[in-house]
């Protein structure tokens, strides 16, 4: 189980010893922060073409509009063009994920998400964090549950040896150091 013994009362559920709220500040600011061109090359890691994003450029728009938290993006929208009603530049936050799931079902019981998550981390890099003070998501639990998908996974281990200068691995490299 996690360490809760520096949380306060009323936690942030992926910051428990910051107030409830926090992370959602967090996410709002780093939002903010990519909707600037120049932010959004620096982290993508290109130097100029972005061009992917432009109106004309975009094969299937529609990010669902109404059902998350939308992220007011002037800039992109003067270099890349307006979008229609249902489309969007960045959506902080995507409330309809769980709509295929009524308000009573147990979604986290559900073994198509596994195998969906398996089969997404063969073509997405993946970066999975072992944040001490995150109450939502524990780090440790992850590698026996993906164990359990033994048609798909051969084995699965939570190493926390610490190394020098690295602070994560990409899951589509196997080969970089962890």
């Amino acid at each position: 189980m996690p360490d809760n013994s520096v949380c306060v009362a009323q936690y942030d559920r992926y910051q428990c010893d910051q107030a409830t709220g926090w992370s959602d500040q967090q996410a709002q600011i780093a939002a903010e922060h990519l909707t600037t061109i120049a932010t959004l090359r620096q982290a993508l890691g290109v130097d100029s073409d972005l061009d992917c994003l432009a109106l004309r450029q975009r094969a299937n728009p529609g990010l669902r509009r109404g059902a998350g938290t939308i992220v007011n993006t002037p800039e992109m929208t003067t270099t890349f063009g307006t979008l229609g009603p249902d489309d969007n530049y960045l959506l902080n936050l995507n409330s309809a994920v769980l709509s295929g799931y009524g308000s009573g079902s147990r979604w986290w019981l559900d073994p198509t998400i596994g195998v969906s998550f398996l089969n997404d981390v063969l073509s997405v890099n993946t970066f999975i964090t072992n944040a001490r003070l995150d109450m939502t998501v524990w780090a440790p639990a992850i590698p026996p549950a993906l164990a359990q998908y033994t048609s798909l996974v051969s084995s699965s281990v939570h190493d926390t040896t610490p190394r020098t200068g690295i602070g994560a691995r990409r899951l589509d490299r196997p080969d970089l150091p962890r």
